[in-house]
């Protein structure tokens, strides 16, 4: 049966709710937004401060970071299939994009409201437009059309590791060891090359492919650094992972990525959240104080015999140790865990990538 385009592609009726006083973006009566020199429209990007793209109408094959397909992957063309998810302030859903014959993941956002929101569409177009990396998800073009900001990304058809960490129980060695690969080197380019933290690391931000890809999502709240040794002064991001210095409301830097590399790495592991038998209460408070006062997982006599059913190897159980450290000078870089026996263990494994692409499809 042929796939049809929706309706609510193009013709959304939104009302944007603005402030007459807020000059933080600007609207023309074409319906063009633009803010910290983007411009974009219903036909997508059509300017950025990285010079991509200046005049022209939208990415093309010569101008797209990426260079998936001619011409403009217009909003107009684009073809839904079905809702992926939804969020406080954003919907995404699976369109087919018919002049490439591609799946895209299109993230929809009423991002007119919140002058806050607007910053971070921004932001996530700032970290994805410019850069040419295996481990973060590809952005194909965005779009703005009444009221709403669109961002037309890489479809991922094996979803996020939490879908699937749901559907595994527990992740073994083996395809824990080449997730965590992969998602150190998205990392080791956001803090080296890019000289910026995630600031929101979990396992619905990390996303899988059938063919054993791994790449890191969501960088609406990332915030990029003034300088390599710059901290971050906000406090933003899920609270169940956030690091002890963030909780407290410390400066923190790239170590607070780490830490949520080592609690996503055990969660997995363990199939369940570590920090779960630590909370006295139900509270955002008792889960705090669980993760500034208590034991660290590892070391909490709640946890094991859960450590011990789930049979983690030694080298496994050392790498998270390492990476939740309380103090953040303690832990050790990404590009410092790439040397961990655990991750090398998981580089040297022959036909790894593809190893963990068959075990993904074995869960469906």
């Amino acid at each position: 049966m042929p796939i049809k385009k929706p309706p609510d592609l193009t013709k959304l009726d939104m009302s944007t709710g603005l402030n007459p006083r807020d000059t933080t973006f600007t609207l023309s009566d074409s319906g063009t937004f633009s803010k910290d020199d983007f411009t974009l429209k219903a036909r997508g990007i059509t300017q950025s401060p990285f010079g991509r793209c200046e005049g022209s109408s939208a990415l093309t094959i010569t101008q797209s970071p990426f260079g998936r397909y001619e011409g403009s992957s217009a909003l107009a063309q684009l073809q839904m299939i079905k809702q992926l998810g939804s969020g406080a302030s954003s919907v995404v859903k699976l369109v087919y994009h018919p002049p490439s014959g591609q799946m895209l993941a299109l993230k929809q956002l009423a991002a007119m409201e919140d002058p806050a929101l607007r910053q971070q569409v921004i932001n996530e177009l700032k970290v994805l437009y410019d850069v040419r990396c295996d481990y973060l998800v590809r952005l194909h073009d965005a779009f703005y059309l009444e009221g709403i900001i669109y961002l037309a990304l890489e479809f991922m058809n094996a979803g996020s590791l939490e879908d699937v960490a749901r559907k595994a129980g527990r992740i073994g060695d083996l395809p824990l060891g080449q997730i965590m690969v992969q998602v150190l080197q998205g990392l080791i380019f956001l803090h080296k090359e890019k000289h910026q933290l995630h600031r929101d690391l979990k396992p619905a931000n990390i996303l899988l492919s059938s063919c054993g890809d791994v790449k890191l999502s969501d960088f609406g709240i990332s915030r990029q650094l003034e300088n390599t040794m710059a901290v971050a002064g906000t406090f933003c991001g899920t609270a169940q992972y956030m690091s002890p210095e963030r909780i407290v409301g410390d400066g923190y830097s790239y170590p607070a990525d780490v830490w949520c590399v080592g609690l996503i790495a055990l969660e997995c592991a363990i199939g369940a959240y570590p920090y779960s038998r630590s909370v006295s209460g139900s509270g955002y408070f008792d889960l705090v104080k669980a993760i500034v006062d208590g034991p660290l997982p590892t070391e909490d006599p709640a946890l094991a015999p859960v450590l011990a059913q789930a049979g983690l190897s030694a080298e496994l159980l050392d790498f998270v140790r390492h990476c939740l450290r309380k103090e953040a000078t303690a832990r050790p870089t990404a590009l410092q865990l790439m040397d961990h026996p655990f991750v090398q263990r998981a580089m040297a494994y022959p036909n790894g990538q593809v190893e963990l692409g068959r075990w993904l499809e074995g869960l469906n």
